[in-house]
């Protein structure tokens, strides 16, 4: 796996660039009724230059895993995640915001906020309209992903659970 040379190192030792996972599943909370299924879970994962590890974040429902991999470890861990059919963007991190509403928690809020974007998003879709703003890129599933629509389908052809 080859890491980009010409990301400068970030003073607090994070990562510089983001990788943000949109996964698929069923219904398990009324709050997913508001999501298409293939974008109902949100983590995210970056490298950090200065101790060539990479951070991964899920921030799943009873708790959420932080934790620092090496090359070999996150290669076993993206292939379990690319099982799922995950749509993956990769985003510069920005600078944050000072927004701190932290009354209503979801995965979608919590990567929002560890990847420096300003403002906050409830909802996976809008954590998607706020990555596009950033000008992300889309580096595993559809190219042509528009608001969860493509020309083939959802992602993984996956029906309304």
């Amino acid at each position: 796996m080859s890491h980009a040379i010409d990301i400068p190192d970030h003073p607090m030792g994070t990562p510089r660039r983001w990788q943000v996972a949109f996964l698929p599943r069923g219904v398990q909370h009324w709050w997913d009724l508001f999501s298409p299924p293939w974008c109902r879970h949100v983590l995210c994962y970056g490298y950090v230059l200065q101790s060539q590890r990479w951070i991964v974040v899920n921030p799943a429902q009873d708790r959420t895993l932080v934790a620092v991999m090496t090359d070999d470890e996150l290669e076993s861990f993206l292939a379990q995640l690319l099982l799922e059919e995950p749509v993956i963007y990769k985003v510069m991190a920005g600078p944050g915001d000072s927004y701190a509403n932290r009354i209503f928690q979801t995965c979608s809020s919590t990567v929002s906020r560890i990847i420096g974007l300003r403002g906050s998003a409830w909802r996976p879709m809008a954590l998607i309209r706020m990555l596009k703003r950033e000008n992300a890129e889309i580096i595993h599933g559809p190219k042509n992903e528009r608001e969860g629509e493509t020309a083939e389908g959802r992602p993984g052809d996956r029906s309304e659970a």
